[in-house]
């Protein structure tokens, strides 16, 4: 995990780099990810924004803990990309989280009215996150997992 403050409205700053590519896939053998058994390997490098005390939390502790609501439930969000992810932020001018998550074996959603998720739901689908291409709609796409440990 590594964040940067992103003071620049839309632009990422710091060592982060545009991402042009919706297919930035992580080396599994850079992964020492989940010990426990997923439905696939697929690795991403993703972004996520929060505020400052989040952002020194997930730092300190080197763990992401999924939110208690969102449009497909309590998860950890990310954008593929830092402008789409500080453009879905409700946290505008914050820190910008670039991690290697471990997506697996995703279920892929419509948008919006594809309900809620959580760990317990998506393990029943035989799946390890959510992957919604258009976003909550029209969007830019986004990806949900429910476990920590997918995240590194």
């Amino acid at each position: 995990l590594d964040s940067t403050n992103d003071n620049s409205k839309g632009r990422g700053k710091g060592k982060h780099s545009r991402n042009n590519s919706n297919n930035s896939v992580v080396s599994a053998a850079s992964w020492n990810g989940p010990k426990r058994k997923t439905f696939g390997t697929k690795m991403m490098t993703l972004y996520h924004v929060t505020d400052k005390k989040a952002a020194d939390a997930i730092s300190k502790s080197g763990k992401m803990i999924r939110g208690s609501a969102g449009m497909f439930g309590g998860g950890i969000y990310f954008a593929e990309s830092i402008q789409s992810a500080v453009y879905k932020s409700e946290h505008k001018g914050g820190w910008v989280i670039t991690a290697k998550v471990l997506v697996g074996k995703e279920h892929t959603v419509a948008g919006a009215t594809a309900g809620k998720f959580d760990f317990q739901k998506l393990k029943s689908l035989g799946c390890d996150s959510v992957n919604a291409p258009k976003g909550s709609g029209g969007g830019k796409p986004e990806r949900v997992v429910y476990n920590w440990d997918q995240v590194q």
